[in-house]
């Protein structure tokens, strides 16, 4: 048993904060063991995680408690806060990952540290202060027409009456619809509350189901690393939206290569079972299952 049990508790449920946001919260030791502290200290910082070099800063320290006796029995309520970074931003990404995270330590000496670490999200928020100008200045300049010379008008023109207009021809576009029982899940999703848990317990709950989904196609890349099932690792994600709807869903996929014909704008149906959800895209992450 660890001489002290650690929990980190924020003021937002979602753990979710844009840069300049006061990060707040409590966090709770409880004393297993009687133990000598040389105090209790909490660490913010970011690190990145993935494919190639790691890196990591910010490393700001806050001391939550001095030297002391801690007693067996005791449950110490430690409040915390800070101000949020205002980079670097949260990144999910299939070759990088940059996480911010909250770590506590009671400070042991000749022993093993207890410690605890937890994760928020860092959104877009203050402008970081090496940024300058105005936005209105970029858009003055990209907005300014472009001067053409006489010859070059001339030009333009002369092709323009040359060149009679082809009338464009709609092409027919074949929709899909998903099965009834996604739908039914992308309404829950839509009706459950965005802050707290109900939604990571709404996908736990259809879990063990397979769905028959049709996705609008917004990318394929391949999946280099895979947090939800190490099976699926070198296939292909698919990212999109759930036909029919407004909501984003990640399938992954075991093939590797067989996608590739697929663009922005393609439908594409598969069966799947859902996996988790990803609070910081508002999106459902699945896992392709007609190919096993």
């Amino acid at each position: 048993m660890s001489r002290c049990d650690i929990s980190i508790r924020f003021d937002q449920p979602d753990r979710t904060y844009r840069g300049g946001d006061t990060v707040s919260g409590e966090v709770h030791v409880q004393v297993n063991k009687d133990t000598t502290s040389n105090g209790i200290q909490l660490t913010h910082y970011w690190k990145t995680h993935g494919y190639g070099n790691t890196d990591s800063g910010g490393d700001e320290i806050e001391m939550l408690a001095g030297d002391s006796e801690l007693r067996a029995g005791e449950d110490l309520a430690l409040p915390f806060s800070f101000v949020a970074e205002c980079h670097p931003l949260t990144y999910r990404g299939h070759h990088i990952n940059i996480d911010h995270y909250v770590k506590v330590a009671v400070d042991v000496p000749w022993a093993i540290d207890p410690k605890s670490e937890e994760e928020f999200i860092l959104l877009p928020g203050k402008r970081p202060p090496e940024v300058t100008g105005q936005r209105d200045e970029i858009v003055a300049q990209q907005s300014a027409p472009a001067v053409e010379s006489p010859a070059t008008a001339a030009t333009a023109a002369t092709a323009a009456t040359a060149t009679p207009a082809v009338p464009e021809i709609e092409q027919p576009v074949t929709t899909s619809a998903p099965s009834p029982e996604v739908l039914e899940l992308v309404q829950q999703i839509s009706a459950a509350d965005r802050f707290g848990s109900e939604r990571e317990d709404l996908i736990a709950a259809w879990s063990h189901r397979e769905l028959d989904v049709v996705v609008n196609v917004d990318r394929v890349t391949t999946t280099f690393g895979s947090t939800v099932d190490d099976a699926y690792q070198n296939g292909q994600t698919i990212q999109g939206t759930v036909a029919e709807t407004e909501q984003a869903i990640e399938v992954l996929t075991r093939s590797a290569g067989s996608l590739e014909d697929l663009s922005r704008g393609d439908q594409w149906r598969s069966r799947v079972m859902v996996s988790k959800w990803d609070s910081l895209y508002n999106r459902l992450v699945a896992l392709d299952v007609a190919s096993e």
